[in-house]
């Protein structure tokens, strides 16, 4: 990680994003079979909705109860949510990179949440491949850069855009699938308004010993600021990419400060 640090500091930018995208595909060349998998699914929910569940505080300000039945997107630890089996999941969203120093085992995310299909990043592939025996595991290769919009597409069977939290991995992934309309529930994204820590709708260490407090207090300010654009700089591309496609994503979640797609109350 500290050498490939180094590289973008020394490396101009264009011809690291270049780099980058061409390692992916060599990446793609050597899992191709895994990533087909993805061609299977791809427009199998042409024209329909979904709403997205993230698990930031302010899931926890709505009557979930009214989307019952619904398609519905979630991710990681949302198997702690207590209306988990009262929602149709078509897709689950498990995106930490598994060559992460925050990558945890995730057989409880997957075993305890009933899904119609799982996303991993292909870092994870070696692992799933072993430790879940399933036709349903799928995965998701980043590898176009933010800036390079001639390339950015919403089709996970090949290298797609670079995505920072699997919030926009999930956007993704319902964008793939073919869903017209897209609504986000507990995006609250308010890394710099609650310093030091990340906040979820479950209680980490208290309900459930195993899950670790997202820490941030070791994360200098600036740094979380340039984490921040890096993070709505992605979700820029993502609406550009559903602009093209005319796909409607509305932000549903209050209170949130992600802006950048249009709020509904």
């Amino acid at each position: 990680m500290r050498n490939s640090w180094f590289a973008r500091q020394l490396i101009p930018p264009v011809i690291w994003h270049c780099y980058s995208y061409i390692r992916s595909y060599a990446r793609y060349f050597l899992n191709a079979k895994l990533m087909h998998r993805n061609d299977f699914v791809k427009d199998s929910k042409k024209g329909q909705t979904v709403y997205i569940l993230g698990n930031g505080p302010s899931l926890n300000n709505f009557n979930l109860e009214e989307i019952c039945g619904k398609d519905v997107i979630t991710m990681n630890y949302f198997y702690l949510h207590p209306e988990i089996n009262n929602f149709n999941i078509v897709a689950h969203c498990i995106g930490e990179p598994f060559d992460c120093s925050t990558w945890v085992d995730p057989s409880d995310m997957v075993e305890k949440t009933p899904a119609e299909t799982y996303w991993f990043s292909i870092t994870a592939k070696d692992f799933c491949e072993r430790n879940f025996k399933n036709s349903k595991l799928h995965y998701y290769l980043p590898g176009v850069a933010v800036n390079f919009n001639i390339l950015l597409d919403s089709n996970l069977a090949r290298p797609t855009l670079q995505y920072q939290s699997t919030s926009q991995m999930a956007i993704m992934v319902a964008m793939h699938l073919g869903y017209k309309k897209i609504y986000l529930l507990g995006f609250d994204h308010d890394w710099l308004a609650t310093r030091g820590f990340s906040p979820h709708f479950y209680n980490e260490n208290e309900t459930n010993s195993e899950i670790e407090k997202a820490d941030f207090s070791k994360i200098s300010y600036l740094n979380m600021i340039n984490i921040s654009k890096n993070l709505f700089d992605i979700y820029d591309s993502i609406k550009n990419i559903a602009s093209r496609k005319n796909i409607s994503i509305v932000n549903l979640s209050r209170p949130t400060f992600l802006d950048i797609f249009p709020y509904k109350d």
